[in-house]
């Protein structure tokens, strides 16, 4: 009888799927809990490496003097502040993944969602060591506002985040993604979206460009002032900044250099008889925008929006509690905005200065010594 017993447990052992590290997980569940921690401590340390070797690439690039046009506009293009925090935790998140899915990919026969894999509850887990699970804990109202908020938190009661700052965006339609869920159409050569072939962007461009310029017409009704005050409006509602590293996360590939697609490099492929490259096995670099964590859905890549997406004159007053004070003068308690103490235009006040450690402004004109300003967004100040 013990005999017998003991034949039987031995068959359930081969016969039951076990969860363990290197091996296929063929349903959910059957990944290693221990895999997802060090994935994402791992993410952790690729995703801090590449965030300091940009901060002080272009650290010493504006100190030498070096610094291109383009890299100052990348400079001021980068998250700040609590969207640096928002985002980071969004990157920790995506590379994790990304981590995971190189992991098993070489156990699994064919294409596959690495979010399929994981349990909700190895998902919670990856979200919450991120801090993207933390984003939102403690937004509690009260029953009654006499102003609006700065970062826009609690304007809709029924909803406190619709609309703040350092969200994800929130869409009309649903993302489409070439893997369903985070690799934009595009990323794969043949892969056609709604049975077309997907152009390249470059091409898109190029045609739009060349545009035969005695076939426009002037607007009979409108100036260029109109697209002006469109654009300005844009600036208040919207803002998704670069990403805050310019080499790949898992490889360190450097994006600036390298024509290959390694997140977060997007590189523009060339198309042949292009107008400027003649090179075709060139690219121009190009980096996706960055990410938004989303406690709804963590599966779905969402991109972040820094400002408060209401009319609120954000790009003036700024989208967070701390810019915003320092854009007040708080010598008295009249409530007016801090103006720049030094200059003015003919008796016209001027935005205040910077106060930058590195002030990039500085750096790339020395001659004539003038901070940058200060103001609700970055680009304003430049």
């Amino acid at each position: 009888m013990k005999l017998l017993l003991a034949l039987v447990g031995l068959l359930a052992i081969l016969v039951v799927p076990q969860p363990l590290e290197g091996t296929a997980p063929a349903v959910l569940g059957e990944v290693e809990t221990s895999l997802v921690l060090t994935c994402m401590e791992e993410a952790k340390r690729l995703v801090d490496k590449a965030y300091k070797e940009r901060r002080e690439s272009i650290k010493q690039r504006l100190h030498s003097g070096l610094a291109s046009p383009m890299e100052l506009l990348s400079y001021f293009k980068q998250p700040v502040a609590a969207t640096r925090t928002a985002v980071r935790a969004a990157d920790y998140l995506h590379v994790a993944l990304g981590l995971l899915e190189g992991k098993l990919q070489p156990l699994l026969p064919g294409p596959f969602n690495v979010t399929d894999v994981l349990t909700p509850a190895q998902l919670n887990l990856l979200s919450k060591l991120s801090g993207c699970a933390y984003q939102d804990v403690g937004v509690t109202c009260p029953e009654r506002d006499k102003y609006r908020t700065i970062t826009g938190q609690c304007n809709n009661k029924r909803r406190p985040t619709l609309g703040a700052s350092n969200r994800a965006f929130v869409r009309w339609l649903p993302a489409e993604y070439e893997d369903g869920f985070s690799l934009p159409y595009g990323w794969t050569p043949g892969v056609k979206r709604g049975g077309f072939p997907v152009p390249l962007a470059r091409a898109v461009s190029n045609a739009i460009v060349r545009f035969p310029t005695e076939q426009l017409t002037p607007d009979q009704e409108r100036s260029l002032l109109f697209m002006q005050w469109g654009q300005l409006i844009d600036h208040d509602l919207d803002f998704t900044p670069e990403p805050a590293a310019r080499v790949a996360f898992i490889t360190g590939l450097n994006c600036e250099t390298s024509c290959l697609q390694q997140p977060p490099c997007f590189p523009l492929k060339i198309p042949p008889n292009d107008p400027r490259i003649k090179n075709q096995q060139d690219c121009i670099p190009f980096f996706r925008s960055c990410p938004a964590c989303t406690n709804s859905n963590i599966t779905i890549r969402n991109q972040i929006n820094a400002l408060t997406s209401f009319l609120d004159a954000s790009m003036v007053y700024g989208s967070e509690d701390p810019l915003a004070m320092k854009l007040r003068n708080l010598t008295n308690q009249l409530g007016l905005m801090a103006v720049n103490s030094r200059f003015s235009d003919n008796g016209r006040a001027l935005l205040p200065f910077d106060q930058l450690h590195d002030d990039p402004c500085l750096l790339t004109n020395r001659s004539a010594r003038i901070p940058c300003f200060l103001a609700g967004q970055t680009w304003a100040g430049t």
